[in-house]
């Protein structure tokens, strides 16, 4: 890891109390981000615990910034991971996948550093979560397909076949990039492993995201 994404992420932990955390995020694994800052390097983001909204929340647009929606999987924990976990005992630890948007906040300008994208928890202002799907064991991640609808209008349907990293291996590179700093996927985590499509937020809308494989839908208004 460089010393500028490691100090990064030193600054992130140091600005985010542990009682506050929710979850996390895995960054980059996903169409022109992935590799961004360096080939195979998977940084991570802290999820504020009060930034976890339930499918159909409204947020008013005078109470954030420039804010972006981006549909991706999110595992919940229901024990905590090992460092040495492997992928098998990994899953063991999963209790459900749910479908979501990871809301992100443009705070910084085009000028930032690696190292300032990475304190800034990259960009990540909360989470909107679906019904949890606790009967997936059987599914082949690399079969999805998730559909972005604005204002029930289709903006894009993307793959999950040559966009985004596997699912479970994203889980690992997190397990192991946390262990670095003392940190773990604890039971009742939230975790978010990569944007299957990104949009900005312009206006009054609504935002619901459609995920195949019978995982289930999550939807989003801004006012």
């Amino acid at each position: 890891m460089k010393q500028a994404h490691e100090e990064g992420l030193r600054r992130q932990i140091a600005g985010f109390a542990d009682t506050e955390r929710g979850g996390w995020k895995v960054g980059l694994t996903s169409g022109g981000s992935r590799d961004a800052m360096g080939i195979g390097f998977r940084p991570f983001g802290h999820i504020a615990k009060d930034r976890i909204f339930e499918s159909g929340v409204k947020i008013s647009l005078n109470q954030v910034g420039d804010i972006g929606v981006e549909n991706e999987l999110c595992f919940l924990f229901g024990e905590t991971v090992t460092a040495d976990a492997d992928r098998s005992q990994l899953q063991n630890c999963i209790e459900a996948l749910r479908p979501g948007f990871e809301l992100n906040e443009r705070r910084l300008d085009g000028s930032a550093s690696d190292s300032d994208r990475l304190a800034d928890n990259l960009s990540q202002y909360g989470i909107v979560i679906g019904l949890p799907l606790t009967d997936f064991r059987d599914i082949e991640l690399s079969e999805l397909a998730v559909t972005l609808r604005c204002n029930e209008s289709e903006v894009a349907q993307v793959s999950a076949k040559g966009h985004i990293d596997d699912h479970y291996d994203s889980l690992l590179a997190l397990v192991r990039v946390l262990a670095k700093f003392d940190r773990r996927i604890e039971a009742g985590d939230h975790v978010i492993t990569g944007a299957f499509a990104r949009e900005r937020v312009d206006e009054a809308s609504t935002w619901r995201g459609d995920f195949s494989l019978g995982i289930g839908s999550v939807e989003v208004k801004f006012e």
